[in-house]
């Protein structure tokens, strides 16, 4: 089957359409100045444009120097659960400690930052603190909900899922969650 000029000049026109809308929708994730768009915001979990918000969030400060402010203080905010192990905790030593911590260091130090300053907050607050600027970003164990609006959602960093953990020796006996019935578990 070959195409006529008709369907080959309808083919290219499609492709092109395509191409246009999915550049105009995620324009503010390309390079400055292709669609007239372009983001100045630091990747990662920042604060989105207020077009982006909801009309009940409020308006977002301007984020665009959060990364030069970091780097001029020396200090990264992030926002953490309060104990919430093994992602946050403070260790025998009183020290901050656990996957995101340690995390946010590394993150801080490929920022140039010498300090991570955790601001602690309920997990559903930690989106309000992060629009209102009083933290840089958020280290939480979130999961992408486009129901939170006014902020921009990094890739994964821990890929984590639910499953059952009994003691040495006991695998046999918990096998599947029936297993568990009429038994005390912790969640």
């Amino acid at each position: 089957m070959r195409l006529t000029t008709g369907g080959k000049i309808l083919c290219v026109v499609m492709g092109l359409g395509v191409f246009l809308f999915t550049g105009w929708f995620y324009r503010d994730h390309l390079p400055k100045g292709l669609f007239g768009g372009g983001s100045t915001a630091p990747a990662g979990p920042a604060v989105a444009p207020a077009s982006a918000a909801p009309a009940s969030a409020p308006a977002a400060p301007d984020r665009k120097g959060v990364l030069a402010s970091i780097r001029q203080t020396g200090v990264m905010r992030v926002g953490m659960e309060p104990d919430a192990p093994p992602l946050h905790f403070v260790n025998p030593r009183k020290q901050e400690d656990g996957f995101d911590f340690r995390l946010a260091g590394i993150l801080a130090e490929s920022l140039g930052a010498k300090k991570v300053q955790v601001v602690e907050a309920d997990y559903e607050d930690l989106p309000a603190r992060l629009r209102a600027g009083d933290i840089d970003l958020i280290i939480a164990g979130y999961v992408p909900d486009p129901s939170v609006g006014g902020v921009i959602w990094s890739n994964g960093y821990l890929d984590f899922g639910l499953c059952l953990i009994v003691r040495e020796g006991m695998e046999a006996t918990y096998r599947t969650a029936r297993d568990l019935a009429g038994k005390r578990i912790e969640i």
